[in-house]
C-alpha cells in the first residue's frame, strides 16, 4: 500500500503540474523546484507511510485516486 500510495501521489503531482502549467514556466528555477518536489514528496512519503497506520495509507491512496479522477475527468 505504500509503494501504491507513493506511485499515485506521484502521477497526482506530475499530471496536474502537465496539465495546469503554461509551457513557458517550464523553464527556470521555480520550474526545477517543482520537479523536485514532485519526485522527493513521494519518496519523503515511503518513510512515514511504513510507521503510519492502514487507516491513514488507505484514506491517502483512496485520496489520491479521487483526485487523479478529478483531474481526468
Amino acid at each position: 500500500f505504500v509503494a501504491l500510495m507513493c506511485l499515485t501521489m506521484w502521477f497526482m503531482q506530475f499530471h496536474n503540474m502537465r496539465v495546469n502549467m503554461p509551457r513557458s514556466a517550464m523553464q527556470g528555477r521555480q520550474w526545477r523546484m517543482q520537479q523536485s518536489m514532485t519526485y522527493l514528496f513521494p519518496l519523503m512519503y515511503i518513510f512515514s507511510g511504513a510507521v503510519a497506520p492502514f487507516g491513514v495509507l488507505l484514506y491517502w491512496l483512496t485520496n489520491n485516486i479521487w483526485t487523479i479522477g478529478q483531474s481526468l475527468w
